[in-house]
């Protein structure tokens, strides 16, 4: 890995409040050697992720199994294979803008049915709050969409079966907050979800 990649790599670590640990060649079946980044937190949901700059990180937590280790590399290759991946950056700024903007309409709507007793005001604040919900329904379908891919990719390398594996060897994660939750929701899908949708898209006619 180039100084310039782990440099923007090390940096982008620092904003998740993640530590370097070390970089680290793996290999997955059927694909050449990569290097990725090891990194450590206390905070960080994650077990991997594919930068904005295509490097790798993975959680030093998802080396403790081979069976996670390599379903954690296999989800994130399936990623650097997604070239329209980079849309989700500005489906974002897009999708949350549009959002804050109809909240923000919602409560003009609310206050202004308070202020001018005007009860059919409170229409507009019902649609506002529809419309962004809509909004953010679209930025987590997509993101829905891109996880889904990542890990058949992974379950087409592997096997159902170590994927099974990898999902019972992840490490239980702590307590979270409802916001964290509901965002980590928002963008990756259940495992049970994930099994649900991979039987019914390659169930025999």
């Amino acid at each position: 890995m180039n100084v310039a990649l782990l440099w923007l790599t090390k940096l982008y670590l620092r904003s998740i409040e993640g530590k370097f640990v070390r970089v680290e060649v793996v290999r997955l079946l059927g694909e050449e050697d990569q290097e990725v980044v090891v990194f450590s937190s206390d905070k960080s949901p994650l077990l991997g992720q594919v930068t904005f700059f295509r490097t790798t990180i993975v959680h030093e937590s998802a080396l403790r199994t081979k069976h996670l280790l390599d379903y954690v590399i296999a989800h994130e290759t399936g990623h650097k294979k997604q070239w329209y991946g980079y849309f989700i950056y500005p489906l974002m700024i897009v999708c949350v803008f549009a959002a804050f903007s109809w909240i923000l309409a919602s409560v003009w709507s609310l206050l202004a049915s308070i202020i001018y007793m005007n009860p059919s005001s409170l229409l507009g604040t019902f649609f506002g709050l529809v419309f962004a919900v809509l909004s953010l329904a679209i930025l987590g379908l997509y993101s829905w969409a891109l996880e889904l891919n990542a890990d058949f990719y992974a379950i087409r390398k592997l096997g159902l079966q170590a994927f099974l594996d990898a999902l019972a060897d992840a490490p239980k994660p702590h307590k979270r907050s409802f916001y964290l939750r509901a965002i980590i929701f928002m963008i990756h899908p259940p495992a049970s979800v994930t099994i649900r949708v991979y039987h019914w898209t390659h169930r025999k006619p």
